[in-house]
C-alpha cells in the first residue's frame, strides 16, 4: 500500500513536471522571473526524488562528475577575476541548469518516452512568436501593441530586448529533434514545423541578427 501511495505522488510530481516543462518555451518570452521560477521547481523535484528514493547513482555518472569539474572551474575563474561581484550569484547558481538537465533526462525516462504535448505546446508557442514577429514586421507594430525598436530591426513579444532571432535560433533546434522523433506518429505536424522552421529562419534574417540568421542557416 505504501508502495501504490508512494507511486501515485510520483506520478502527480511528474505530471507537474510536465505541464512546467510544456510552458517553459512560452514563459521564457514573458521574461526570466517565470521561466526561473519553473526550472528552479523542476530542480527541487528532482532533488527531492533523489533524497527520497536514495538515488544517488545519477551522482556517480561521468556526465554529472564532469559538469561538477566545469562547475567547479567557472568558480576558480571568478574567484581570479576582477569580476567577483558582478557575477557571483550567476556563477554560484549555474550549477542548477545541470541539474535541471538531469532532471528532465530522469523525467523522460520514468514517462518511458517524451511526452506529446511538450511537442504540440511548443510547436504553439513557436507558431504564435513568429506570426507575431511577422506582423509587426508588416504593421509596424505586434499583437500587444509593441511597435518596431528600429525600423530595421523587429523583436515581437520581446519588445526593447532585441532577442527574437536568438531566442529562435536557441528553441528551434529542440523542435526540430522533436518533430524527427514523432515524425512516424504525427504526418500532418511533420510537415506543419518544417515549414515553420524554414518561417523562423526567414523572420530570424529579418530580426536584423545576421549571427544568428548564420547559425540558423548552419541548423538547417
Amino acid at each position: 500500500k505504501k508502495v501504490k501511495q508512494m507511486n501515485v505522488k510520483a506520478s502527480y510530481g511528474d505530471q507537474i513536471q510536465l505541464i512546467l516543462l510544456s510552458i517553459l518555451p512560452a514563459a521564457l518570452v514573458s521574461g526570466p522571473l517565470i521561466s526561473e521560477l519553473i526550472v528552479n521547481l523542476i530542480v527541487i523535484f528532482f532533488i527531492i526524488e533523489i533524497l527520497i528514493g536514495k538515488k544517488f547513482s545519477v551522482l556517480k555518472e561521468n556526465l554529472f562528475l564532469y559538469f561538477t569539474l566545469f562547475y567547479f572551474f567557472l568558480i576558480f575563474s571568478l574567484l581570479n577575476s576582477d569580476i567577483f561581484s558582478k557575477s557571483a550569484l550567476n556563477v554560484f547558481s549555474y550549477f542548477r541548469f545541470f541539474l535541471f538537465a538531469f532532471a528532465v533526462r530522469a523525467l523522460f525516462q520514468r514517462q518511458g518516452s517524451i511526452n506529446k504535448y511538450i511537442y504540440y505546446v511548443l510547436s504553439i508557442t513557436i507558431f504564435i512568436v513568429v506570426i507575431d514577429g511577422y506582423i509587426q514586421f508588416f504593421s509596424g507594430q505586434n499583437i500587444l501593441g509593441f511597435p518596431k525598436y528600429r525600423l530595421d530591426r523587429i523583436s515581437g513579444f520581446f519588445n526593447d530586448d532585441l532577442i527574437l532571432g536568438s531566442y529562435l535560433l536557441r528553441i528551434i533546434p529542440i523542435l526540430l529533434g522533436l518533430t524527427l522523433f514523432f515524425k512516424d506518429k504525427t504526418k500532418i505536424t511533420f510537415y506543419f514545423n518544417l515549414l515553420l522552421i524554414l518561417s523562423s529562419a526567414l523572420l530570424i534574417f529579418l530580426s536584423g541578427e545576421i549571427s544568428s540568421f548564420l547559425l540558423m542557416m548552419l541548423l538547417i
